[in-house]
């Protein structure tokens, strides 16, 4: 019985302990202090100490910090959405204008690659300080998503447009004529390519990566570099030994046996291995 009354009033005694100094490092004394002060024979008494300010200096730093933060990033959205915005008001009033549309269609990468600082959350410390100090600025999805869909919307007029770095992932362009287009650096991971005419394109070091090129025409088409890890080129048109010898991977796709052997024979069959970098 001794040793559970001793058990008992030492926990007694830390819920105290633990209260006093929450009373006293939380700002909650300063708070009713400040609503009620002390008086003056309170305050000349040997035992006063004045409260601690600590956490709510704390909690107005965190809080400063925060607006700009959010400050900071909806300034940025603004300015990528006006630019969106104003892409599409006036691809919306140039539909039967040919050239207009593609040339603005040719700011579509622009827009798509402007970064913004990461969202803030109140709630989320880590993503404040992230927002306000990190140098890895985020891409807004909603504007890449948007934009992407306006290229898939303008699929059959965008021969000889430069989208150059565009972000195209998943994008629907089956059937599309491609011609001529610079698809450079762009992102068309898992795109859907089948049956479309890259003619004479420029596909440089872009991500092909499980893209659907079923039946596209390759004819003069500029590969050099791009990532076809996956990516199914059966029955595709006008694919030669020199184009494919070019591009980064090859480990996983799907292409004519014949060119594939040609390409071992040739010394380039390490464009069918593994590498952790594609």
């Amino acid at each position: 019985m001794a040793s559970k009354f001793l058990i008992e009033e030492k926990i007694n005694t830390l819920k105290k302990y633990f209260l006093i100094v929450f009373w006293e490092l939380s700002g909650i004394r300063c708070i009713v202090e400040k609503i009620k002060p002390p008086t003056n024979k309170q305050m000349s008494s040997i035992n006063y100490k004045r409260p601690s300010t600590f956490f709510l200096w704390l909690i107005a730093t965190y809080a400063a910090m925060y607006g700009v933060a959010s400050q900071r990033y909806e300034n940025r959205i603004d300015v990528i959405e006006n630019r969106t915005n104003a892409v599409l008001t006036q691809l919306s009033a140039s539909s039967k204008n040919i050239s207009f549309t593609q040339m603005l269609i040719n700011r579509i990468p622009e827009v798509q690659n402007m970064k913004c600082p990461y969202k803030p959350h109140i709630s989320k410390p880590i993503s404040v300080f992230r927002s306000l100090f990190s140098d890895n600025d985020d891409l807004n999805q909603e504007t890449v998503s948007l934009l992407k869909e306006v290229v898939e919307f303008f699929k059959d007029s965008l021969q000889g447009v430069n989208l150059w770095g565009a972000n195209l992932q998943e994008a629907k362009l089956w059937k599309a004529n491609l011609q001529k287009i610079i698809l450079g650096n762009a992102n068309l991971e898992s795109a859907d390519l089948s049956e479309t005419n890259l003619a004479e394109s420029n596909l440089d070091y872009a991500n092909l990566s499980f893209a659907n090129l079923w039946k596209a025409n390759f004819y003069k088409a500029s590969i050099r570099g791009a990532n076809l890890l996956g990516a199914d080129l059966t029955s595709s048109n006008n694919l030669t030994f020199d184009q494919l010898k070019e591009v980064k991977s090859l480990y996983k796709s799907k292409i004519d046996p014949n060119l594939k052997e040609k390409l071992i024979k040739k010394g380039f069959g390490s464009l069918f291995d593994s590498n952790e970098d594609n």
